[in-house]
């Protein structure tokens, strides 16, 4: 027996949407979203950096991805490449940390 969850908001009229409540089930969708990808990972600490740099958090600032890559002894298109796939798998923006050639 499979029980079917239905969100609460499911069954609401556009007038009774709570703007604040969408926002919030937005984030916490990001928030396990992030977790999945740091428990499945199998090279945490290159996860741990892909989630920073995607979510351009202030730890990462003055630190490069090629310079943080060299930290973690990985290249950094490979750093490079988790962040983006981050991004995507979390519905983010590009990174203001990745470098745009245009």
């Amino acid at each position: 027996m499979t029980a079917e969850w239905k969100e609460p908001s499911d069954e609401l009229t556009e007038e009774e949407i709570n703007e604040y409540r969408e926002v919030s089930l937005k984030y916490f969708r990001i928030l396990n979203i992030t977790m999945s990808y740091l428990v499945e990972s199998t090279s945490p600490r290159v996860s741990e950096w892909a989630v920073c740099y995607g979510m351009g958090l202030a730890v990462c600032e003055g630190v490069s991805i090629t310079d943080r890559a060299e930290m973690l002894k990985v290249s950094p298109q490979a750093l490079s490449k988790q962040v983006k796939k981050f991004c995507k798998d979390a519905g983010l923006p590009a990174s203001p940390y990745m470098y745009n050639k245009s």
